[in-house]
């Protein structure tokens, strides 16, 4: 894959208000100013406490990430926010006539509600989800080889969305809940490149059968939105929940430092 080339991308405030382009995956002259990390991405965020800054003053905060993905936890590792990691179990069926983006909404909030309630009122859980949405239809994770085969061939050269939600629940309380979408474009692969990449075995835990950071199959070709929601979690929209809940995050880091852990499909030009 031909590299992108890194223009000096920051995340934090000094790039929100700026607007999402097509990126070129596949040009080595694309130059990436303001993709990744965006506030403007299809974004819609709800509080649903009164807090502009801290919801539990005067008292120290444990951050617990609610998820199992090692994906998630590269992400979240990039704030510099201590946190652990508690895996949720909930019932992830679809309810009948659900929208899709409801549904990624609710599943965000599950999975943080049921490992808060078993913690104490320091702890502020944060829950995450992703899905693919293809002409309407839910692509979850694939249940076989052969599921995987049925939805790569099915997006192949085709356009899909790609939507990340997430929610802060602290105990019994929901703090805020936010989704972001990405549009993406997927390369014509071939039938042996797909059976390739089903081998590795890198499909079968992700959402759509695919992760855009393999480097390897390289399976998207343009990316309209943000990377790092594709990935599992829109992280510039979670720093800045952090700093509004009353966490410290690190918000001064470049896409350079992603470079070294989980978003390999760009290549540094230092």
């Amino acid at each position: 894959m031909r590299a992108l080339h890194n223009a000096g991308l920051q995340i934090g405030h000094t790039n929100i208000g700026e607007k999402c382009e097509n990126v070129d995956l596949h040009s080595a002259d694309s130059t990436i100013q303001a993709v990744v990390y965006t506030a403007v991405c299809e974004v819609e965020i709800v509080i649903l406490t009164s807090c502009t800054k801290g919801i539990i003053p005067d008292m120290a905060l444990n951050l617990v990430l609610a998820s199992q993905s090692p994906r998630r936890r590269e992400l979240l590792g990039f704030t510099a926010v201590p946190f652990t990691v508690q895996v949720a179990d909930i019932d992830e069926t679809p309810l009948a006539s659900e929208d899709p983006v409801d549904y990624v909404r609710r599943l965000a909030t599950a999975k943080a509600q049921a490992v808060a309630v078993n913690l104490d009122a320091d702890a502020v859980v944060l829950g995450s989800d992703t899905i693919v949405v293809h002409n309407d239809v839910l692509l979850g994770k694939p249940s076989d080889a052969a599921d995987a085969t049925r939805m790569l061939t099915a997006i192949r050269g085709q356009t899909h969305q790609v939507v990340t939600a997430f929610a802060f629940v602290s105990h019994a309380e929901t703090l805020l809940v936010s989704h972001e979408t990405a549009n993406l474009q997927i390369r014509a692969f071939t039938d042996a490149e797909i059976d390739a990449y089903i081998a590795s075995g890198d499909p079968m835990d992700k959402a759509g059968a695919y992760a855009i950071q393999n480097n390897t199959f390289n399976p998207v070709e343009t990316l309209n939105g943000c990377f790092s929601t594709v990935m599992g979690l829109p992280l510039c929209e979670v720093t800045l929940a952090l700093r509004d809940l009353g966490f410290d995050p690190q918000d001064n880091f470049s896409l350079n430092d992603a470079l070294e852990c989980g978003c390999s499909a760009y290549a540094a030009t230092s």
